[in-house]
């Protein structure tokens, strides 16, 4: 399936050369998928990120390192990929380095088209005066995605000791869909009515990013190094709805009516970061910085209904509102090597955050000024050549997205729909993690306690008036205890396998839509991944992926599984790779399926999420030019943490 997660938590930022990779997470899994292994130095796991990362976040970090060549000239890369999926789908991916004395030029461009179709099922429950009503709703999708990025990038040696980069990069995600959804309502058993709905949805996301980066070595170990991004995204959100009234007796239409939604939300986003680095000794590291990260954005949110031609607002579902959040920052990081087999790093990160989010109608929607302090600590020591040990504390804090803050109505009928909701509040998590590695077998136990946990589509009913909300909600407490283990295995030179298994007990505890939620459950996943040398230039991979039963905020989420196959073909004279995967063989991790019952309240509620299919990827990439040419620098910008939240 497309996501990536560490440590059974979702969320992680991937990162190429120390680069965030800006794609959506469907084109970036693609991406990786096509990527050549040989062309891999290593891959960094990040579970507790230094203080000089944003404290935004409680995921980790990957990180791919890929081979450092050196010397001028140009090279670069191209695949393209084609699948199946109950529809086509097509990607490319382009890349390219060309040096020359003092100049760096660097560019990527990626597309994808995936034409989908989903299924959306939604089943609600409740009682209304002695009244047992049930609401089922679903949803036939037919849905196409359309993704552009671009990168391009310019690195200037202006002496031995300084560079100057400047970075340009956008993209422009469309989402469009047609669907038909039918709508019964049974009262006590017996249909009372009949409804279907014919909408149609664009969903337009696009953005363009400025960054100038300057970096100076004072020293062998002293560097010194300023970030300047600027960001802007625009949003478009339109949709239109025929409802359909039926007789319920013999099937006649009753009436109809026409209903559009709307939003419309640009945003901005400046961030400065100043970075400096020393190494006081060969035995103590220091690291010191300052963030600033200014956001505004404008949503436009609409609902009009056409009435003798006339199309009107809804007064409740229609507002203007305008965002002003400021985050500033200071962190210091010291890293001490006391021996050959033990270090610490231990680092204190402070950031104020001030928001002020107002409509039309209302300021002070939300008003918040508060400031936090985010402690990190690292220990490690190697007992012996094969037995290693770590420690690690941090605390994380997990703002809601744009999208979260920005109310917006999608209606799956008109009593269901989904929507934003301005009230969110951070999270903030407390983590400790302990790991023991003996030869390649890493065994680790991490405990997270969440404050205000965001659990994002949690169904909201109102019994009133029998209306559903799908929104984010905060939950008071949310703990865990995630124990994980990687067994890597080579029976043969020929076969290499990578085993992972993870075991996680979960406890949500929280006041929850007028009722009290108190629910704790275990759950698994676990990985095996085989890989096949294979003669002739042949390699294949046989992985099975599996999921149990886990809580999703105050919903149970279904367990998921998947097979996968691939086979790759190494062409000789530099003509590439071919790759053909089946993933999800049996089609049984694509689709979400999620309970909220609330016995006390009278309150059931199943949705399930029919998103992907099996999918068929035939995938051609091959390397251009000279393959020793000095790689570009490895290099963040400062506004990761910011761009996570924008999309």
């Amino acid at each position: 399936s497309n996501s990536i997660s560490m440590s059974g938590k979702n969320g992680v930022l991937v990162m190429i050369n120390g680069k965030e990779n800006r794609m959506p997470l469907s084109a970036l899994v693609q991406m990786l998928q096509g990527m050549n292994s040989s062309n891999i130095e290593k891959i960094e796991l990040i579970t507790t990120p230094p203080a000089s990362f944003s404290a935004e976040g409680d995921a980790g970090i990957i990180n791919i390192v890929l081979i450092k060549n050196t010397g001028d000239g140009f090279n670069s890369n191209a695949s393209l990929n084609v699948g199946y999926a109950r529809k086509e789908k097509t990607g490319l991916n382009l890349n390219f380095n060309y040096r020359k004395n003092k100049l760096n030029w660097y560019g990527d461009y990626s597309f994808l088209r995936n034409h989908m179709l989903q299924d959306f099922d939604n089943y609600r429950r409740v009682v209304q005066d002695g009244t047992v009503v049930e609401v089922s709703s679903n949803s036939d999708r037919d849905a196409f995605q359309v993704n552009h990025n671009a990168r391009l990038g310019l690195d200037v040696d202006l002496s031995d000791k300084t560079i100057l980069g400047f970075l340009v990069s956008g993209f422009d995600q469309k989402w469009s869909m047609d669907a038909v959804n039918e709508v019964p309502t049974l009262e006590n058993g017996e249909q009372a009515t009949y409804l279907r709905v014919i909408n149609d949805e664009v969903n337009q996301l696009q953005n363009i990013r400025g960054n100038f980066n300057v970096q100076h070595n004072f020293e062998k170990d002293e560097q010194i190094s300023f970030n300047a991004d600027y960001l802007v995204y625009d949003n478009n959100n339109p949709t239109n709805y025929l409802n359909q009234y039926f007789d319920v007796d013999n099937g006649n239409l009753l009436s109809e009516d026409r209903v559009r939604s709307g939003k419309i939300t640009p945003l901005d986003i400046s961030v400065g970061k100043l970075d400096y680095k020393k190494n006081l000794n060969e035995d103590i590291k220091m690291e010191a910085g300052l963030k600033a990260s200014i956001n505004r954005f404008d949503n436009e949110v609409s609902v009009s209904y056409l009435e003798n031609g006339i199309w009107g607002f809804d007064p409740e579902l229609t507002q203007t509102y305008d965002l002003e959040e400021d985050i500033l920052a200071a962190y210091t990081s010291w890293t001490f090597q006391f021996s050959e087999t033990t270090s610490l790093m231990a680092g204190l990160r402070y950031e104020q955050t001030r928001s002020l989010l107002n409509s039309l109608e209302k300021s002070g929607i939300v008003d918040r000024n508060y400031g936090e302090l985010f402690p990190t600590v690292f220990f490690a020591h190697d007992i012996n050549e094969n037995n290693r040990i770590q420690f690690s504390y941090n605390r994380r804090i997990s703002r809601p997205t744009f999208r979260d803050l920005a109310p917006f109505v999608i209606f799956l009928d008109p009593s269901t729909f989904y929507t934003g909701n301005s009230a969110i509040q951070p999270a903030l998590t407390n983590s400790g993690k302990f790991d023991y590695r003996w030869k390649t077998i890493l065994a680790s136990i991490q405990y997270n306690n969440s404050q205000s946990f965001i659990a994002r589509f949690q169904p909201v009913v109102d019994l009133e008036e029998n209306r559903q909300l799908v929104t984010a909600a905060n939950l008071d407490k949310v703990q865990s205890v995630v124990f994980s283990l990687s067994l890597p295995w080579e029976p043969f030179s020929w076969w290499n396998i990578q085993n992972s298994l993870t075991a996680m007990w979960t406890e949500v505890d929280s006041e929850y839509s007028g009722g009290q939620i108190n629910e704790e459950q275990v759950s698994w996943s676990g990985n095996s991944a085989h890989n096949f040398t294979l003669p002739k230039d042949f390699s294949t991979e046989v992985s099975l992926n599996y999921r149990s039963a886990n809580i999703w905020g105050i919903s149970s989420f279904g367990e998921m599984w998947s097979l996968n196959f691939g086979i790759q073909k190494k062409f000789g004279n530099d003509w590439g790779n071919l790759r053909f995967s089946v993933r999800d063989i049996f089609n049984k991790s694509s689709s979400w399926r999620t309970e909220a019952d609330q016995p006390d309240l009278g309150i059931f509620v199943r949705s399930t999420y029919q998103i992907n299919w099996r999918t068929f990827d035939l995938t051609y990439s091959r390397s251009f030019g000279n393959n020793k040419v000095k790689g570009t620098r490895k290099r963040q910008t400062g506004s990761e943490a910011d761009q996570r939240r924008a999309n």
